[in-house]
């Protein structure tokens, strides 16, 4: 067992021990001391061919030594085991010792540009194009040949250890978009290294493009490469929480006029919160000497406004200083005058115009000197003003400012003449360079909703901080408590917490150690959790380290040290975790490799401890993997079952300490309270009292609906059936036309759109949270719309020429905006340096710019599509921004979708967006392989991939044996964790003009019905987003109402005038009849039979585990699947048959449960895949019923061709008399129950 286990592992071992292998008669060396170049032996090598590797210094040619590489060459690529790569189908191996056939499938063309001379060097982003016409790719970890289109993920870095010119014969590593090295194994070929050291591959030539030149014979060896034992490190960063307050300035204009008697003041303040204003203004000054003075030095003046403060919520204060030079003929020459005026107002957010007339004024002038001594003269001039006009408008509805008292004090020093006559007249009007927001240095996390029930409660490792209350807290003039939770949120960062808990009116600020202290907390009736220390000794008599880094080992030696020893945490549902002394979990990926990287424990950092006879445990992964310590010192969860090598000692460190209960609970909270921590994870998988309730998250997106039916819809079907969220179409106003894509080109940041007015909008959003349902709005804030021609024309004319839905204007890279903070010019934008009209871009096929690895952000600056990128680094940009998610928080939003994540810095956009609390935040992403920044700093994922899998199994699979394979799913994209990611049904940009059974839509019929039905009934993704949207006859088309030509198009309303959506019906076969394929009507798949019901079926039965049910009916190629989800909920389906495109089966009928056992208590159940709604429905009757006896076996119930059964516990129907049912339970939204097994 040993020596397969060692086989079947040596990739593993190469890649965490940086690729190195002991392969010597095949592994080239360098000792980077020796500058000659010389051939390694090698038994595959050609004959008179020798290798070499040259100097980083080497030029471009060296006749008589080697060959540059070019561009376009062909070339092979040989592994250090002596085996070249070759293609087959999809697949990538090293499997041959020689070449084969020019153009076969062991050749290569390089391609690329480099630095544009046609040769490569080292550094150079690289394509592979295989002679089978293929280019090489990576994905997660595997390498694969996908066909030739030039994306991201099939670009590579090729790197030679030494630099410089790439030649043949040098051995030269192949970074992918991952990051990751690719390297061999055997046969096999794949991208795991993170040091690529020992990941090196010879580079052979055979055909055109290489200048012919000999060999010769030199000592050398190749750098990074040798038989010993090597130490991988990463650089992983701590996280440092900083607490920055944020603020806002927009300029403001004031003007001063200070005469002998009068004085004015007329000032224009507007501010944005928290806080802070600072203007610098340039004043002019004239004075007027009434005789021929002698020469003067000096003049200071200084110029107070002071507006009382009152009872708005903020204080911001301005000071204006200000510097004058003065003339009275050439008595006094160049006088200098300085002026200060400080304002302190109480406005959050407001707009304050002050004017004050002095009503009077007294000056006094004293002089004393003699005829030839130097004399001091003084004019003192003291004001009082009276307000004339004072107004201020807040969305708080603050009170008016009320007074203004102005002071003025002119000084006159070194006269030389006594007795003189002064009259001083200085007009000063101050032109204001405001500093605008200032983001924190460092970006910082969100704090997200934990979905824990209130109150939390110390000793559990939560420490309360503060406990604050007030009218601040309270709801807003929207009738919203978002407000209130900006603040406490505020005051948490001022504080320097990790958590709140929110009620209205209240605001607690925490500090916790971690996420399961925080979910402790949340359970005042558990006792405090024991902190037990132990170690883990392998079989082999070393012990299990985490170092600083993440690194998780077996270490070298027998002893212990600090590294050594981990923090077991209990978890509820019976688990452990392992804490290390860095603070971080360990954590088992898919692929088995384990790091302790993660500073929150969740499903893949929990571990099932197995007690072995022999006194040792095991411990296996939530993949069902078991942990193996390997002698070479590497760790993986890989193992199917347990011998020696996955048995440990454990061995305790203390008896485990109490912690100190020091305080109460927290007390007088409503049940709306709520809990948000940076801590948390967007949308827990497991919440409720101490994080023990399973979560399971439905959303829809309701596309191109318009906000009164969607108020509706929350009213009448989503709020009544169970669903969490709904997206709405983008809400910023947009270009003028028909089109889906409309609405991706925003013109303002007004909120009147296709989809309603500003006023239905926040209707809207108030209707569906009272009805239990949150909004996610779709966040346009990558660009703005390409111009219309008129302003292309205009060329770098300063005009508006076009216009958008709502009448703004808007031109080339300009805006005129619609709120008077939201106006941009060419400056706002991304652009090239010699023209602010021109920018690099960004579009298909590659979606590339200039890096092969498009997660970069290379492409960050350039504009998609040819829309013009807003500069996001800019303050002002950032600023704009800020009031805009500002707005749409405080009337209730507190969900995101980020449209063209992809394209925008993480570090420009994550202090603007984290600067609320949010409840749910996703990106869009393509199946990239994920950056931890984004998912930590922004949100989740959409994973497309995900759906794709669903639909390949049960409409494009031509084997009916590999349909159980369907049990085995549990993520979509590669590298993508299950909790950082959203599920969708379907997608804008996944649509296809006809039915296709690989494009799941609502064309295919009842196939993509079956689909949606499974993606509500598998219990292991965590969010699922499903899709209610229109027909299109081709993809460009916008709703229902909007055609071709009709640029102010009215989009048809989906309820008519007696409330009744117009929906298609639920589908009966595959694909649809062609004439409903491409009606122009809405379809609202959402509300499709089975759909609602099983909304709650996903709330009971989520996060379960799974077992497959056979019992003899539902044997592998039936096209029957069945399966059992913890001890309460069944499933079974039928792959279903395809009229257009039949499969080799044909159809293969209905299913006949009757005789499975399926082990569910006695009953008579509904099948609530069949349910229409739960609003309204009795519990009694069903329009699909399964009986089951006593022994758990099926007496009556039927799975359909192309259909979906689901039954659960909660949806048992009353026998005759028993009074047991569903009906009361349904009428209710269901919750989750603890997890049971």
């Amino acid at each position: 067992r040993k020596a397969a286990a060692a086989a079947s592992l040596v990739f593993l071992a190469l890649t965490l021990s940086g690729c190195r292998s002991k392969h010597e008669d095949s592994v080239m060396t360098l000792d980077s001391t020796q500058e000659q170049a010389t051939p390694v032996s090698n038994s595959t090598s050609r004959a008179g061919t020798a290798y070499y590797d040259m100097p980083a210094d080497t030029p471009d040619e060296i006749p008589g030594t080697t060959k540059r590489v070019a561009f376009g060459d062909e070339i092979f690529l040989r592994s250090h085991t002596g085996l070249y790569l070759d293609v087959e189908g999809i697949s990538v191996q090293a499997r041959f010792t020689d070449q084969g056939p020019p153009g076969g499938s062991q050749s290569f063309i390089i391609q690329g540009s480099g630095t544009g001379d046609g040769f490569v060097r080292s550094g150079d982003a690289v394509y592979l194009l295989a002679g089978t016409g293929q280019r090489l790719g990576v994905s997660g970890s595997f390498v694969h040949a996908e066909r030739d289109f030039a994306s991201g993920f099939q670009s590579f870095v090729i790197e030679k250890p030494s630099g410089g010119q790439i030649f043949t014969g040098d051995a030269v590593r192949l970074r992918a978009h991952t990051g990751r090295y690719v390297n061999v194994a055997g046969s096999s070929v794949q991208a795991w290294s993170l040091d690529g050291d020992g990941c090196l591959f010879i580079i052979e030539e055979r055909g055109f493009g290489m200048e012919t030149t000999t060999s010769s014979s030199v000592a050398s060896s190749h750098p990074g490469v040798d038989a010993g034992n090597v130490t991988t490190t990463s650089n992983l960063s701590t996280f440092a929480s900083t607490s920055t307050s944020i603020a806002q300035t927009v300029a403001s204009t004031t003007t001063i006029t200070l005469a002998a008697s009068t004085t004015s003041v007329a000032a224009t303040t507007e501010e944005v919160p928290p806080t802070g204003r600072s203007t610098t203004a340039t004043w002019s000054s004239t004075t007027t000497i009434a005789d021929s003075s002698p020469p003067w030095s000096t003049i200071t003046s200084s110029s107070s406004v002071t507006l009382p403060q009152s009872a708005m919520p903020e204080i911001s204060t301005t000071t204006i200083t200000a510097t004058s030079a003065s003339s009275a003929g050439t008595q006094p020459p160049n006088a200098v005058a300085t002026a200060t005026s400080t304002t302190t107002q109480t406005t959050a957010p407001s707009s304050v115009t002050v004017t004050g007339v002095i009503s009077t004024s007294t000056t006094s002038v004293t002089t004393i000197a003699g005829t030839t001594e130097i004399a001091t003269s003084a004019t003192t001039a003291t004001s009082t003003a009276t307000a004339v006009s004072s107004t201020v408008t807040t969305p708080d509805s603050s009170p008016t400012v009320t007074g203004l008292t102005s002071t003025t004090t002119t000084t006159v020093a070194e006269i030389e003449k006594v007795n003189s006559t002064i009259t001083t007249t200085v007009t000063a009007v101050a032109s204001s360079t405001t500093t605008a927001w200032t983001p924190p240095s460092a970006k910082f996390e969100a704090a997200r909703n934990c979905y824990l029930e209130a109150p939390l409660k110390t000793g559990f490792g939560c420490k309360r901080l503060a406990v604050l209350e007030g009218a601040q807290f309270s709801k807003n003039e929207f009738g919203q408590e978002t407000t209130g939770k900006h603040r406490c949120f505020e005051e948490l960062r001022r504080a320097g917490g990790n958590s709140f808990v929110f009620d209205v009116g209240h605001c607690e600020l925490w500090n916790c150690s971690s996420n399961s202290a925080l979910k402790a907390s949340a359970n005042p009736e558990r006792g405090p959790p024991k902190n037990n220390k132990i170690s883990l000794l392998s079989f082999h008599g070393k012990y299990l380290s985490a170092d600083s880094l993440g690194n998780l080992r077996v270490t070298s030696t027998d002893e212990e040290d600090p590294w050594t020893i981990f923090s077991r945490i209990d978890n509820p549902d019976g688990t452990i975790s392992l804490q290390s002394q860095g603070g971080l979990y360990v954590s088992s990926e898919l692929d088995g490799g384990m790091l302790a990287n993660r500073d929150v424990p969740d499903l893949w950092e929990q571990f099932s401890l197995v007690q072995n006879l022999d006194g040792t445990i095991s411990l296996k992964s939530y993949h069902g993997r078991y942990v193996t310590a390997h002698p070479e010192g590497y760790v993986a969860a890989q193992a199917v079952a347990i011998d020696d090598w996955e048995k440990f000692q454990l061995i305790p460190h203390s008896s485990g300490e109490q912690v100190s209960d020091d305080a109460a609970a927290s007390v007088n909270l409503t049940a709306n309270a709520s809990i948000y921590s940076t801590l948390c994870r967007y949308q827990e998988v497991l919440g409720g009292r101490g994080g023990e309730e399973r979560r399971a998250p439905v959303f829809v997106k309701l596309w191109e609906w318009n906000y009164v039916d969607i108020a509706r819809e929350c009213q009448d079907y989503l709020g009544p059936n169970g669903f969490d969220a709904v997206q709405v179409s983008p809400v910023v106003e947009h270009i003028l036309g028909p089109h889906w894509w409309t609405r991706y080109q925003p013109i303002s940041f007004g909120l009147n759109t296709r989809s309603g007015s500003a006023a239905e909008f926040q209707a809207m959003v108030a209707t569906c949270r009272a009805a239990g349902v949150e909004v996610i709005v779709d966040l346009v804030i990558n660009h703005i719309a390409s111009p219309c021609q008129e302003a292309t024309d205009a060329g770098h004319t300063a005009v508006t020429p076009c216009t958008g839905w709502n009448g703004s204007s808007y031109g080339f890279r300009r805006t005129a905006g619609a709120r008077g903070w939201d106006a941009s010019t060419p400056d706002d934008f991304h652009h090239q340096s010699w023209s602010d009209l021109q920018n690099c871009g960004v579009s298909a096929p590659s979606f590339l710019c200039g890096s092969p690895d498009i997660r970069d952000c290379s492409c960050c600056p350039c504009d998609l599509y040819g829309l013009p990128d807003w500069n996001t680094g800019l303050q002002r940009v950032q600023a704009m921004h800020y009031r805009h998610l500002q707005e749409l928080h405080s009337m209730g939003v507190t969900m995101l979708r980020i449209d063209a994540s992809l394209y925008m810095s993480v570090d420009d956009i994550a202090p603007v967006i984290n600067s609320f609390p949010w409840d749910y935040i996703y990106q869009e992403w393509w199946g990239e392989w994920p950056v931890a920044d984004r998912t930590r700093y922004l949100g989740n994922m959409r994973d497309v991939a995900y759906r794709w899998k669903i639909a390949h199994s049960l409409a494009m699979e031509q084997d009916l044996a590999t349909l159980p394979d369907l049990l085995e799913l549990s993520w979509g994209t590669n590298g993508v964790h299950p909790e950082d990611a959203v599920y969708p049904i379907a997608f804008h940009d996944g649509r296809a003009n006809d039915a296709n059974p690989d494009v799941p839509t609502y064309k295919n019929g009842l196939e993509f019905h079956q689909q949606q039905k499974f993606m509500l009934a598998w219990p292991k993704s965590s969010v699922v987003l499903l899709w209610g949207g229109f027909g299109w006859e081709n993809t460009e088309q916008g709703p229902p109402g909007c055609e071709e030509g009709d640029t102010t198009c009215a989009p048809m309303p989906v309820f008519d005038d007696v409330g009744s959506p117009r929906c298609m019906p639920t589908p009966q076969q595959s694909p649809l009849p062609a004439e409903e394929i491409s009606s122009r009507s809405w379809v609202c798949e959402h509300r499709w039979a089975g759909v609602a019901g099983l909304v709650g079926f996903r709330k009971a039965c989520g996060g379960l585990p799974v077992s497959q049910v056979t019992d003899g009916q539902a044997e592998a190629g039936s096209g029957r699947l069945a399966f059992r989800i913890g001890s309460d909920c069944f499933v079974a389906l039928v792959r279903g048959h395809n009229t257009r495109w039949p499969k080799p089966w044909g159809a293969l009928g209905d299913w006949s449960l009757a005789g499975l056992r399926i082990g569910l208590p006695k009953g008579r159940y509904c099948d609530v895949a069949s349910l229409p709604t739960l609003q309204g429905w009795d519990g009694r009757s069903c329009p699909r019923e399964v009986g089951v006896d006593e022994n758990g076996m099926v007496l009556e119930g039927v799975a359909a061709e192309g259909d979906l059964l689901a039954i659960h516990a909660g949806a048992r129907l009353p026998e005759d008399g028993d009074g047991v049912g569903g009906g009361g339970a349904a009428k209710r939204r269901l919750r989750a129950a603890p997890p049971r097994g």
